[in-house]
């Protein structure tokens, strides 16, 4: 059968090529001309801080690098309903006015066409197709500036919501600090105390030292809280140093890759010619009675050939 399938090919090999190449080659040129789609695209650099503020998120905790982190972070961001409106409503003023089928639409194409690539350790690129250039264009820019200040949002509420729980702590061991001290001396004076008697009385000893405790437990907090206001101005202050564009949104040149409309179409018509050429090939060597080898004659009538004659021609 394969020596059939062979004969087959050889015998009709021009028009099957021709038709490989000519119908890919005609519909990957037809759909590059008529695809008006341009890609708009921003580089961005992300970097580990020097300095990470003890009451920050597990944002650089990761064995990650900073442009997986970042790129990985803006992904997210975009699958959120909240970024993905202030997004567009950065880009579209209007927006909030649209119908919610149209609101829907174009936050899905948002998502869409937006692709996020890790390009090395620390760059990475936001890209955006469209058929409209300055769109895309403010779009990236809308992405960019809201992706920052999110991102500060976050982590400062989170920063905040520390700060809020400790200051309530530090006013209960306030509290208990002043009740202890109060305690310890108002028993010295009930009974009189001098400093002296006062260190071997064994109840005021007890009263000194729950005192000093308290005193301990307010100052640590107190502490804790003073980092907390550093970390809260810090997180504000890093993500602006963390996060710097190195090329701002632009529309880039056409280049052909697999990706590309026109490439894309073509090898899938490619690949489709080929597998109709092949099914093609199978039928006609399986229903062509013609006799083309000697193992045909052995399998049509069971008998071992002599020899064969090559097609002489009438000369």
């Amino acid at each position: 059968m394969v020596y059939r399938a062979l004969d087959v090919v050889f015998q009709y090999l021009t028009p099957l090529v021709a038709l490989l190449v000519v119908i890919p080659l005609a519909l990957g040129g037809a759909m590059f001309a008529l695809n008006r789609t341009e890609t708009v695209s921003a580089r961005i650099w992300a970097d580990h801080p020097t300095f990470t503020p003890s009451f920050s998120t597990d944002r650089f905790s990761s064995q990650n690098t900073p442009a997986q982190i970042e790129s990985t972070l803006v992904v997210e961001m975009i699958g959120t309903d909240v970024f993905a409106d202030k997004v567009m409503l950065a880009v579209e003023p209007q927006f909030e006015g649209w119908s919610a089928s149209r609101r829907d639409q174009a936050v899905a194409d948002l998502r869409k066409n937006v692709l996020v690539t890790a390009i090395g350790e620390h760059l990475f690129s936001i890209s955006y197709s469209t058929r409209r250039p300055d769109y895309g264009v403010r779009l990236l820019r809308s992405i960019i500036d809201t992706y920052g200040s999110s991102l500060r949002e976050l982590e400062s509420s989170e920063v905040g919501v520390t700060q809020t729980t400790l200051q309530l702590e530090l006013d209960r061991a306030r509290v208990a600090m002043n009740k202890a001290v109060t305690d310890a001396q108002s028993y010295q004076a009930a009974h009189r105390l001098s400093d002296q008697a006062a260190g071997a009385d064994p109840n005021f000893g007890t009263l000194l030292a729950q005192a000093k405790s308290a005193t301990d437990h307010y100052l640590s907090l107190q502490a804790l809280v003073d980092e907390a206001q550093a970390s809260h101005s810090a997180v504000v202050n890093l993500q602006a140093a963390l996060f710097h564009v190195v090329d701002q949104p632009a529309v880039l040149p056409q280049r052909l890759s697999r990706t590309t409309p026109g490439v894309k179409e073509g090898l899938t018509a490619l690949a489709g010619v080929a597998a109709v050429e092949a099914l093609l090939v199978y039928v006609v060597a399986r229903r062509d009675p013609s006799i083309r080898a000697a193992e045909d004659v052995r399998g049509a009538l069971g008998l071992k050939p002599l020899g064969s004659v090559p097609v002489l021609s009438s000369r």
